[in-house]
């Protein structure tokens, strides 16, 4: 029954677009690339039918779709690769305020991108611009933009730690993940002079681990791994919960969970001692230049010493923008 609900929407999708509203053409151009929700195992991405779509829409003026005909012309997405369109498209969408078109402009100026020279200047302008804009789809600009305030950028913008801080924290609360996951550790070590705070950091990093940020598992096992303790906050330590983390982050490609997987293995730590599964996450571990893991392995003869390509061993890999 939702198949064929998916279906009926799919076809009033199509006649919609073939009356040329532009929402529509946009929405049924993503359909050629990701397909239906929920139905993506046997889809093949049609980026020809998607960048005629995108094009058409584009021209009736939805800025999303602007912004999708300058990432096609940039990637060579069902259009022959061409920088210049690129530029010119995506320089269409940031004035009409697209947040994510502004960043890419930005990054493109700042980093002599798409055929541009250097202007940091001018880079930085459409950046402040883009954080402006920036919204649940697109937190990246804000994101972007605290951490030029880190170190600065010479003579157009200075350091701001406070400034940062409050930029990160727009985003995070946008859902960009991984400024949770930089607050998350800014509160555990005080980072860019905050007060150590394990509520605040534990926070973050429940929030960056539900999100999918696997550094972020990681470090909330550790708080697991001790509890936590401050003035007015206590969390009990939960080895499960901690190890359950680890091994999550681990089966997703983390080169450090893997290692850590392999010693507690190893060491019977929250674990049943299992030196055949210590020595399989050890080299999975290594196979990722995992560099404790690869002399681990070494020391267990697993691999020779000196330097080393690891084979592989069967466990699957894993900037924001």
């Amino acid at each position: 029954m939702r198949r064929q609900l998916c279906e009926t929407a799919v076809k009033k999708l199509k006649k919609l677009a073939l009356m040329q509203v532009p929402e529509a053409q946009f929405l049924l151009a993503n359909l050629y690339i990701d397909g239906i929700p929920g139905y993506q195992k046997d889809h093949q991405s049609n980026y020809a039918k998607a960048f005629a779509l995108y094009y058409s829409a584009a021209r009736r003026g939805n800025e999303e779709a602007l912004f999708h005909v300058a990432l096609s012309y940039e990637q060579g997405a069902g259009v022959t690769l061409n920088k210049a369109k690129a530029l010119q498209y995506y320089r269409k969408a940031a004035i009409g305020n697209h947040p994510g078109a502004m960043l890419r402009l930005a990054m493109a100026l700042i980093h002599g991108e798409l055929g541009q020279s250097p202007n940091a200047r001018d880079g930085a302008k459409w950046l402040r611009l883009a954080a402006k804009y920036a919204n649940t789809k697109y937190p990246h600009p804000l994101y972007e933009y605290a951490m030029c305030h880190e170190e600065g950028i010479d003579n157009i913008l200075w350091p701001d730690h406070a400034y940062l801080v409050e930029l990160l924290s727009e985003a995070a609360t946008l859902g960009h993940v991984h400024a949770q996951y930089k607050l998350g550790s800014a509160y555990e070590y005080g980072n860019w002079g905050l007060t150590p705070d394990p509520e605040k950091s534990i926070g973050y990093y429940t929030v960056a681990a539900e999100n999918g940020h696997l550094e972020a598992m990681f470090e909330l096992a550790g708080w697991y791994l001790t509890g936590a303790r401050a003035d007015t906050y206590e969390m009990a330590a939960d080895p499960q919960r901690a190890i359950h983390l680890v091994m999550q982050s681990a089966e997703r490609g983390l080169a450090k969970s893997m290692f850590a997987l392999g010693y507690f293995y190893e060491e019977g730590l929250s674990l049943p001692r299992d030196m055949r599964l210590a020595q399989q996450w050890y080299l999975a571990a290594a196979e990722k230049q995992d560099a404790r893991a690869i002399q681990r392995c070494v020391e267990l003869g697993l691999m020779p010493g000196g330097r080393h390509k690891p084979k592989k061993s069967g466990h699957a890999g894993c900037r924001v923008m």
